[in-house]
């Protein structure tokens, strides 16, 4: 693997994502069901259960996928489009290209967690929704490249992550398309509500 290898990868991620990425209608946007109309910070769309578990599926899979990939930044680059899209896509890319041009030793991290997932408030389209990653027993590493074997290991916090998914029609997949916010573990004991609007901002989180 060559560096210029990896940035003409980066290159053909941007593209694509920005093709992915355009609005389609999917098949399920019409089942869509309507909780708690009416009640003002509470009213969201839910979609079918089926719809649910593969947004669970796969954004559990794009984790699973960056940790085998923390230390093949050849098959990052050219796999990162099939779980990531938009913002996330591209903070990706950047990063990634960050750590393919740094001086120095090589080196990767990766994150590992138990995670407990809560799938909400999909748009009216059905095209988008939040994940809400409550993750426990957080480890961080930070490893040898070459010989993939830890150097530091860091115990983290326990926390929660909102991140907004998008569904693509071609690839039939949901993708991590943005992180909304990170917050303590335990954030939804109290008062606080996700909404998803429709127009830009999409996302609000508040009380």
């Amino acid at each position: 693997m060559t560096p210029e290898f990896v940035l003409i990868a980066i290159l053909v991620i941007l593209l694509v994502g920005a093709w992915a990425t355009r609005p389609r209608a999917v098949s399920w946007s019409d089942a869509l069901v309507r909780q708690h109309p009416g009640v003002r910070g509470r009213a969201e769309w839910m979609a079918p259960p089926a719809v649910v578990r593969q947004v669970r599926h796969d954004y559990l899979a794009a984790w699973v996928w960056s940790a085998e990939t923390a230390t093949d930044w050849a098959r990052r680059a050219a796999e990162m489009p099939q779980f990531f899209s938009g913002p996330h896509l591209r903070s990706e890319t950047r990063l990634l290209a960050a750590l393919v041009q740094a001086r120095g030793p090589r080196l990767a991290g990766r994150v590992e967690a138990q995670h407990r997932l809560t799938v909400r408030c999909f748009s009216s389209d059905g095209l988008r929704c939040l994940v809400i990653d409550q993750q426990t027993r957080r480890r961080a590493r930070l490893l040898d490249y070459w010989l993939r074997r830890p150097v530091v290991t860091e115990r983290l916090e326990d926390q929660a992550f909102v991140y907004l998914m998008a569904y693509d029609r071609d690839d039939r997949r949901w993708k991590i398309e943005k992180l909304v916010q990170a917050m303590p573990l335990g954030w939804g004991s109290g008062r606080e509500r996700v909404i998803l609007h429709e127009d830009a901002p999409p996302l609000r989180l508040g009380k």
